[in-house]
């Protein structure tokens, strides 16, 4: 049986900023969580930044602004409730 797969299912690009200080630059927002297991999200031009909010220099995974507005669409209709 085939699994349907929404647009943004594919690996994000990872840390493609030019120079990993510019990350530091960017007003990060914490996502409010209770399991320890929190994100931060930015800006930068035409991408999404999602990174692990203890980890702040460890791995950023970067979105396009389609890819992250079908995610977020994605959440909201409950199509990642089953995951």
């Amino acid at each position: 049986m085939a699994v349907a797969r929404c647009p943004c299912c594919r690996p994000p690009a990872r840390n493609r900023m030019s120079n990993p200080r510019e990350l530091d630059l960017l007003t990060w927002h914490s996502a409010s969580c209770n399991s320890g297991a929190c994100i931060e999200v930015a800006r930068s031009e035409d991408r999404v930044l999602i990174r692990d909010s203890k980890q702040a220099n460890g791995t950023v995974l970067q979105f396009s602004e389609e890819e992250w507005t079908t995610f977020c669409a994605g959440v909201r209709s409950g199509t990642f409730d089953r995951i």
